[in-house]
């Protein structure tokens, strides 16, 4: 029998897995592929190792004054190296003549913007921080002591900011500071890694991410994320749990609503009364719980309300000249004709180019990340995995094509050179081949959508109310905290932590 049973290898899973570990319970990490990581990992084509999908890391911060992820795998025993970014990202609206390039400093960024946009420093410097009173809120309530608190008198008196912008999408609360509308377009790119537009999306939500990536910092991996992912894999297993690759969980098992062990697709029956499961709510609660009678009505419900987050269009490649010679001169980019997020959002749900894009040079920050002399750029747009339904195994490779090439015109155009010229390596990436390699509903990397109903704020306050089952536990982009690395690291360290608490209560 285990202590615990966590299924996936993700980030979350990875997390979870390390810290009950690291608290001595006997632990065994499920995984349906062959290798660790999920969405953390690195495609191979020829001489390139492309970075699957980290553009920055949030919660790093410098190695004097480390954020709560880095000292997290710190305290772990986790060997891995971040490079902190200087720069966010260069955004290019053609259509507005607007190419701007924003520091990856709160400060910094608002100077910059003040000199493009005058005006806009005094109330940007008010967005920023409440933004930044936000995220401190959130830090504190996923904490053990702002958990508890939370229903306190004191808690809601002292951090008023956080309960009076709660229930507003980003785009209403942004409106009340009065911003320039050119200095909001400059601002406005990170929407982008939530996945939900701005008219929808909670500003709790937002302005957290916004505070985490300008006033704490972004880093990437030296190693890439796959090498994060094998590095916690290895800190794992030292500290003697198991890891079981090519299996699949099929059933949880409930007895008296409580966890009492897992079935794998190899008809293996392994006890235990915890598990944490990166599986989607929707998945367990669909199909791995048995018996079906052990699910509440209010679980179906709950699922079939909240709206499954959006996937993403990729194209990876590999050009035979250094980044110089492609007029590549930035990290991170940020390209559109419009900036308007819902139109974005409606456009990723059909067959069509993103509206939207942002793009990736590796090289920039790692210069050695490809063989000398030689550049990875990475080309990615939202797009929901429902835009793919009637696609046929016949034109899948066309559509494919058309998009891709669409896109790598499109870049190509913004840089002033032709990229087709140089292109040693090629990979497109799909909501399909996510699903396939994640088991993810209609290839989602964004969890269920925050939107005000369902967002961290509701879900916190509602999260003992949605355990319907005892000793089962969520991890990965789809629990509370969130999408992004950071924000499933985190789920997993509080996944794990909850159950150590239900372990030494006896329940």
């Amino acid at each position: 029998m285990y202590d615990a049973v966590i299924i996936g290898a993700g980030m979350g899973g990875l997390a979870a897995a390390l810290e009950l570990s690291l608290s001595g319970k006997k632990v065994i990490l499920i995984e349906q592929r062959n290798i660790p990581g999920g969405l953390a990992t690195s495609i191979i084509r020829g001489r390139f190792e492309f970075e699957a999908t980290l553009h920055g890391m949030q919660g790093i911060g410098p190695k004097e004054n480390p954020k709560i992820i880095r000292q997290f795998l710190e305290e772990a025993g986790v060997d891995t190296e971040f490079i902190s970014l200087s720069e966010a990202y260069r955004l290019i609206i053609p259509k507005e003549d607007l190419d701007i390039v924003i520091p990856c400093n709160s400060k910094d960024m608002i100077d910059v913007i003040e000199r493009e946009v005058p005006g806009s420093k005094i109330p940007l410097t008010k967005l920023m921080e409440l933004c930044d009173e936000i995220h401190d809120s959130i830090n504190y309530f996923s904490e053990n002591e702002g958990r508890k608190n939370r229903r306190k008198l004191k808690v809601f008196t002292k951090r008023t900011a956080f309960f009076r912008t709660a229930g507003y999408t980003a785009d209403e609360v942004i409106k009340k500071f009065h911003i320039p509308k050119k200095a909001l377009h400059i601002i406005y790119p990170y929407w982008l890694y939530l996945g939900v537009p701005l008219e929808k999306v909670s500003f709790t939500t937002w302005a957290s991410m916004m505070a985490d990536y300008f006033s704490g910092g972004a880093a990437v991996l030296k190693h890439n994320s796959y090498g994060l992912s094998l590095s916690m894999e290895k800190r794992i297993k030292e500290l003697g749990s198991t890891i079981k690759y090519n299996t699949r969980v099929e059933k949880i098992l409930v007895e008296s609503g409580k966890v009492t062990g897992i079935v794998t697709d190899k008809n293996e029956t392994i006890k235990t009364n915890y598990v944490i499961s990166s599986a989607y709510p929707n998945k367990v609660y669909g199909s791995m719980i048995y018996p079906k009678e052990s699910i509440s009505k209010e679980a179906y419900k709950l699922n079939n309300a909240r709206f499954v987050g959006s996937s993403a269009f990729c194209v990876f490649i590999g050009l035979d000249v250094p980044p110089e010679e492609l007029n590549i001169n930035n990290y991170s980019y940020f390209v559109s004709n419009t900036v308007d997020s819902n139109e974005i959002y409606e456009n990723s749900k059909n067959l069509a180019i993103p509206k939207y894009y942002t793009a990736v040079c590796l090289n920039k920050i790692i210069p050695d990340c490809t063989p000398k002399g030689t550049t990875q750029l990475s080309i990615a747009g939202l797009q929901k995995g429902e835009a793919w339904e009637h696609v046929t195994p016949e034109n899948y490779n066309n559509i494919k094509r058309e998009i891709s090439e669409s896109m790598i015109k499109n870049m190509g155009e913004v840089l002033g050179v032709n990229l087709f010229e140089h292109i040693e390596e090629i990979e497109t990436v799909t909501p399909v081949t996510i699903a396939r390699h994640t088991g993810s509903w209609n290839g989602s990397m964004f969890g269920y959508e925050h939107r005000t109903w369902d967002s961290f704020t509701s879900r916190l306050d509602s999260e003992e109310d949605e355990k319907f089952v005892k000793g089962l536990e969520f991890a990965g982009a789809h629990a509370s905290t969130g999408n992004g690395f950071a924000y499933c690291i985190k789920s997993g360290k509080k996944a794990a932590n909850t159950i150590l608490t239900q372990m030494s209560a006896g329940r």
